[in-house]
C-alpha cells in the first residue's frame, strides 16, 4: 500500500500527539489522584480495590486541613516579614535578609 507524502506527514504527527497525550496522562495520575483522595472519607482511603471518585465527596477535609497547618496566616505573616525592596540593579532582595547581613557584618 502506498501512502503520499501528506499521508506520511499526518500519520507521524497523529502518532506523536497520541504519544504526547499518554505521557500528558501518565504525568497527570498523581494529580488527580491527590485530589481524589483529598475528597474520600477517612474509611476510604485505603480500600482495595481503589475507588476513584469518592460519593459523595467529603469537603470538610479542606476546612479540617486548613484548621490543622494554618497555611493562610503562616502566608500572611511571610508577607508582612519579606518585605522585598528593588535596588538600582533591578534585583530584588528582602529586607529581613539584608539586616541580617548587616548585623553580621557589624560584629
Amino acid at each position: 500500500m502506498k501512502f503520499g507524502k501528506k499521508t506520511k506527514e499526518l500519520l507521524r504527527l497523529n502518532i506523536i500527539r497520541i504519544g504526547l497525550l499518554l505521557v500528558t496522562f501518565v504525568y497527570m495520575l498523581p494529580f488527580l489522584w491527590m485530589i481524589t483522595t483529598s475528597l474520600k472519607a477517612d474509611q476510604d482511603l485505603f480500600l482495595f480495590p481503589p475507588k476513584w471518585i469518592p460519593i459523595p465527596p467529603v469537603w470538610s477535609n479542606y476546612k479540617k486541613a486548613v484548621r490543622i497547618f494554618p497555611i493562610f496566616q503562616i502566608l500572611y505573616e511571610q508577607r508582612n516579614h519579606n518585605r522585598w525592596i528593588c535596588c538600582r540593579s533591578n534585583s530584588f532582595m528582602p529586607i529581613g535578609r539584608i539586616q541580617l547581613f548587616k548585623n553580621k557584618m557589624a560584629r
